[in-house]
């Protein structure tokens, strides 16, 4: 799927905390407890919920107001930093300048044509940052820097990383999509939920991810006996139980992991040079709210985007982005592709033959798969988790 589930890590006696974890540490012993807190439903009608949102997502704002200091503001043209960006400027304390990075091609031009006008109904400047470091050396660092615990959210160490020399701290949407307007919530995976049906559910939440038997072509016949398909389902019908009571088990069981576990970690480690950045959204109060309410509240992803034209009226003629907009297809990103490619042929020949001689069908496909104008978006998790697993041996083979 992308991410690690429960406390796993790449390595083999090392550990994640859990939720709430706390430690208890005696001469011979240590003993480790925490996990996902129980969050009791609660039922209210949609208009009460925003209502509510609205009022709590300002208490958590109010805790987290900015200093008398200049500071600058991640924004994309999503509702997340929108969120935070329209309560900063109504509590008096806007930030001197929103940021937007560009990504890496192929993606959608939506950030480039919302983020800029969203600052501008604000009277707030606005900047495009274009990390100058390629795809490939922007990604392996991530990595790394990441402890190989992550593969996404690679783009953001760049722009993050001018973040420190604009102000003390800033803000970061974090979690405001999966607890408000979760993308990955979708009804079949709740009746499965519902129905106790963990192990169609395990299959049907990664081929969310990956359309086909993408580890097919990573993996050696030993390999793909090691690291079957029916241990990856094992794996994660056992995590998916302990969020079977939840409000909503599925928003819940993606916060406690992939959000947790994953996408935290590129603002964790690229922001470390601030003095503070804060989540407003992980508010504790905040977030057991959201936690809380049923799922079809959320279910058809537009309960953030109306809580936000309700609170704040008069950003209202600017667009939010659109799930469905299309995707660069030019010639640059077509550019982008061949330089990755490129680069990672150049990992492959000369600096870790032994990794991929053990997977000798590997970077053949890999070439000929992504040399396709048109099969360049469905190649992008492939690439990624390419690198990787070259990455992963690296370390553990020298």
């Amino acid at each position: 799927m992308g991410f690690f589930v429960g406390e796993d890590t790449p390595f083999k006696a090392i550990r994640a905390l859990p939720p709430g974890g706390r430690l208890a540490w005696s001469p011979g012993d240590l003993r480790v407890n925490g996990g996902a807190p129980a969050v009791a439903p609660t039922r209210p009608s949609r208009d009460a919920a925003m209502d509510d949102y609205i009022e709590r997502f300002r208490l958590a704002m109010a805790r987290r107001r900015p200093p008398d200091a200049p500071y600058a503001l991640p924004l994309s043209s999503g509702r997340d930093s929108r969120h935070i960006l329209l309560e900063l400027c109504r509590m008096g304390c806007p930030p001197r300048l929103c940021l937007t990075g560009r990504r890496y091609p192929p993606t959608s031009r939506e950030d480039a044509l919302i983020a800029p006008q969203v600052a501008r109904a604000m009277n707030v400047e606005h900047r495009f940052f274009v990390d100058p470091l390629p795809r490939f050396r922007r990604e392996s660092a991530a990595i790394l820097a990441q402890n190989l615990c992550a593969d996404e959210g690679h783009w953001l160490f760049g722009v993050f990383g001018r973040l420190s020399e604009l102000g003390p701290v800033t803000y970061h949407g974090l979690a405001g999509d999966v607890l408000s307007a979760s993308r990955l919530l979708t009804r079949t995976g709740l009746d499965l939920f519902e129905r106790g049906r963990l192990e169609e559910l395990a299959l049907h939440l990664i081929s969310q991810w990956h359309k086909d038997e993408q580890l097919d072509r990573f993996l050696n016949p030993g390999q793909l006996a090691r690291y079957s398909r029916d241990r990856a389902i094992a794996r994660l019908v056992s995590e998916l139980e302990k969020h079977r009571q939840a409000a909503n088990p599925i928003s819940q069981f993606y916060f406690f992991n992939r959000t947790r576990r994953e996408i935290v970690l590129p603002p964790a480690f690229a922001l470390a040079g601030l003095e503070m950045v804060h989540y407003p959204f992980l508010d504790r109060d905040l977030c057991d709210f959201l936690l809380s309410l049923p799922p079809g509240l959320t279910m058809d992803k537009a309960f953030h985007t109306d809580t936000i034209l309700r609170a704040y009226p008069e950003c209202a003629h600017v667009p939010f982005e659109r799930a469905d907009a299309p995707r660069a297809r030019d010639l640059r990103a077509y550019a982008h592709r061949l330089k990755f490619l490129s680069d990672l042929a150049g990992l492959a020949l000369l600096h870790r033959r032994d990794w991929w001689r053990a997977n000798d069908r590997l970077l053949p496909r890999t070439l000929r798969r992504h040399l396709v104008p048109g099969r360049m978006l469905e190649a992008n998790r492939f690439l990624q988790a390419v690198l990787y697993l070259s990455q992963l041996h690296s370390l553990a083979h020298g």
